[in-house]
């Protein structure tokens, strides 16, 4: 351990009294998904084939706003929506 990381921690417990690990990660996205996420769902609904690029577009178009198509996955992800490849022997 460095130094300056025990000094720290000394200082983090006379300060709050506690020294537990803060919450790492998450999706700091969200809040901007979250905001658009009735216009987002619509537009699923209104062309359930589409890819996540078309979906992307037509959220634009709608919105005004841009989302990038990893942003929009992760949406999906979250609520479990999947999204499949339709392929022409599948059809």
């Amino acid at each position: 351990m460095s130094k300056s990381f025990v000094s720290d921690l000394v200082k983090l417990y006379i300060e709050s009294k506690d020294v537990k690990p803060k919450p790492m990660g998450g999706d700091r996205r969200y809040g901007r998904t979250k905001k658009f996420e009735k216009d987002i769902l619509r537009e699923l609904r209104n062309n359930p084939t589409g890819t996540l690029q078309e979906i992307q577009e037509s959220v634009k178009e709608k919105t005004k706003e841009v989302f990038a198509i990893t942003t929009l996955h992760d949406f999906l992800k979250r609520r479990d929506i999947t999204r499949k490849k339709i392929t022409g022997h599948a059809a």
